[in-house]
This record gives C-alpha cells, structure tokens and sequence, in this order.
C-alpha cells in the first residue's frame, strides 16, 4: 500500500483515525487522506479496501494504494 511510504498523524479527537500525507505519484503534490482507525485495521487484516474504508471516496482509495490522488487520475488518464 502507498500509505506505507507517507508521513501519518494519529488523531484521538473528535474519533480515532489516522492522516496520512504524501505526494502524488503523478503530480507530486502533497495529498491527504484521513482513515478512521477501525478501517484501517480491517484494511491492514487484508478486507478489500472497498469493505475495509467505506467512507472513503474512490478517489482516497485509489491514493491509499497506489499513491495516484484524484488530480493525478485526471492528468493520467484525462477523465
């Protein structure tokens, strides 16, 4: 997973989660995405990201695994 090579903040407040911050493998630009904590530990027990992170948009899911961010999907493929 891409998030393993970003820099990750632990939030106790208002819930526990985790932000993670790295560039966009394609823009390079820092991207942003935040992971409520009982999501990410299904997501590291192997659940599909998609079971895993429901209230993540499929753009942060695309960034959680392969580190391309919505804008970088835009540049890449022209959507």
């Amino acid at each position: 997973m891409y998030i393993d090579q970003c820099t990750y903040e632990e939030m106790h407040e208002p819930e526990h989660a985790y932000r993670f911050t790295g560039p966009c493998a394609v823009t390079g630009k820092a991207y942003t995405v935040t992971i409520p904590g009982p999501d990410l530990f299904r997501l590291r027990q192997g659940v599909f990201i998609q079971e895993a992170c429901p209230t993540l948009s499929p753009g942060d899911r695309e960034f959680v695994l392969s580190g391309i961010s919505p804008e970088g999907w835009e540049q890449t493929f022209k959507v």
